[in-house]
């Protein structure tokens, strides 16, 4: 429904103004579900088959090996460096696994969590950018249903401009 569509847009743009909002929304770029698991589901389904490799982190948010597997697409995660309770985001090791498969040819679903649960930990600001830039063909998903709990990190912001291969979810 457009109304619908133009007035989430509107509340997107007015309503998380300062809270990593995004002022360029447009009614064209929402899809309203049934919340982030519907959407993150409907993303997959759509995108991964059987010769997809989706990449995000281990540990992540369990329910996306779950859908990754109803499609027949490979689910990779790069694990966190540390233990107990310190960890470091594993950037450099993900930059790295999604450029070499991006040169093998094969088709990528990047998922970065912002936060990232079970762990909390933040995506570092730069590396949807750099995704873009060591594998432009790469899809990106951002799920960001938890930003409420660190609204100034969002990585919407700083993605602001078309680009069809990013995608965000909250």
């Amino acid at each position: 429904d457009s109304a619908a569509t133009t007035a989430v847009a509107r509340y997107v743009a007015r309503g998380f103004a300062g809270r990593g909002g995004w002022q360029g929304c447009q009614p064209d770029n929402i899809l309203i579900t049934n919340g982030c698991d519907q959407a993150i589901d409907l993303i997959i389904r759509a995108y991964c088959d059987s010769s997809t490799v989706v990449v995000s982190t281990k540990p992540t948010f369990p329910m996306y090996s779950r859908y990754v597997s109803s499609t027949g697409a490979s689910f990779e995660q790069v694990a966190y460096q540390g233990e107990g309770t310190q960890f470091s985001y594993p950037a450099s090791e993900l930059l790295d696994r999604v450029e070499n498969l991006g040169k093998s040819g094969t088709r990528v679903l990047v998922i970065l969590t912002n936060p990232d649960p079970p762990t909390g930990s933040l995506v570092p600001g730069s590396l949807v950018k750099d995704i873009r830039g060591r594998n432009p063909e790469a899809l990106i998903l951002v799920d960001e249903a938890y930003f409420e709990f660190c609204p100034t990190r969002s990585l919407l912001p700083a993605m602001q401009g078309n680009d069809d291969h990013i995608l965000f979810v909250r």
